[in-house]
């Protein structure tokens, strides 16, 4: 009897022991998706840094007429 509880105690462990792995190596999965979205979009970032500074330039050079107007009607 008590060797049957010992067999089914390792089968459980064992089961116990797959799924663990299996989750190890979804979880890892998933961080190597993760990191590489961030490095993609780091990079992304760099290349586009010059082209940002230029459209927020181009924002602020069209409101500056915007801005003289309503600073005289004040």
């Amino acid at each position: 009897m008590q060797r049957m509880n010992k067999l089914k105690q390792v089968e459980f462990l064992k089961r116990d022991a797959k799924r663990s792995k299996k989750q190890a190596a979804t979880m890892v999965e998933y961080l190597l998706v993760i990191s590489l979205v961030s490095v993609f979009a780091i990079g992304a970032l760099i290349a586009m840094q010059g082209h940002m500074k230029g459209v927020f330039t181009g924002i602020s050079d069209k409101l500056q007429p915007v801005n003289q107007v309503l600073q005289q009607n004040n």
